[in-house]
């Protein structure tokens, strides 16, 4: 009878869990949308670059000049705020921004050994010359791209 009724409130807890992250994930896609729609058509949108699984090597990376890339998942809040302060940076400096959200490119967290969220790599001519965990501030985001600029 206990196990009954044990299996029954770890069932009711799961359902709720589930339930809550549905609805962040809703939140979030709807907010997503919300902010392209604000930038489509503008020269930011031209900066900032959803990868969308094309070869990140060759068509992000090796690139010249300097790219950041935002490493992100779309529930984390840290990142959220993030976002706001890429548009910025975007509309500041000649910097290209590509946004990978590790939840669809899970090979990517082994490859540039992501430990947390948020992560942004600057790269200069194709390789690594900054790394910045954590939410950022404008300043020293713009901080690191002129250092490199």
């Amino acid at each position: 009878m206990h196990k009954l009724i044990r299996i029954s409130i770890v069932d009711i807890f799961k359902n709720y869990l589930n339930l809550k992250f549905t609805k962040q994930f809703e939140y979030f896609k709807r907010y997503k949308i919300k902010e392209n729609i604000n930038y489509r058509g503008s020269e930011i949108m031209s900066r900032i670059i959803n990868y969308a699984g094309e070869d990140f090597d060759n068509e992000i990376i090796l690139q010249n000049g300097l790219t950041l890339v935002d490493f992100f998942a779309i529930w984390c809040g840290p990142c959220q705020m993030l976002e706001k302060v890429l548009a910025e940076v975007a509309n500041a400096s000649e910097c290209k921004i590509v946004k990978v959200d590790v939840d669809d490119y899970p090979e990517f967290g082994a490859k540039f050994k992501i430990r947390g969220l948020p992560l942004l790599l600057l790269f200069k001519d194709g390789q690594i010359v900054e790394t910045l965990n954590g939410f950022q501030t404008f300043d020293e985001i713009m901080e690191k791209i002129n250092l490199h600029s």
